[in-house]
């Protein structure tokens, strides 16, 4: 209900939900520029950190066929070498 509450603010920088509730919190109430910047930031470099780790598991992911893998084995695809 209040843009300016505790969990309203918080979220604002938590990634995957700042996409959602700083633009909702724009729209209701003043955000400072500040808190704007800080948010998109958050998010691009969410994004930076996201992108090579996907990269790894669909490279590695791509090779293999037919069965689905398990999280044990999608871990070990994050930590082989290029």
């Amino acid at each position: 209900e209040n843009p300016n509450s505790a969990i309203a603010k918080i979220s604002s920088f938590v990634p995957f939900a700042n996409i959602i509730v700083m633009p909702a919190r724009m729209t209701i109430a003043d955000v400072s520029i500040f808190q704007l910047v800080i948010s998109l930031i958050v998010s691009v470099a969410t994004l930076l950190a996201i992108f090579p780790l996907a990269g790894k598991i669909y490279r590695v992911g791509v090779l293999r066929t037919g069965k689905k893998p398990k999280w044990s084995e999608v871990i070990k695809w994050l930590k082989y070498k290029y």
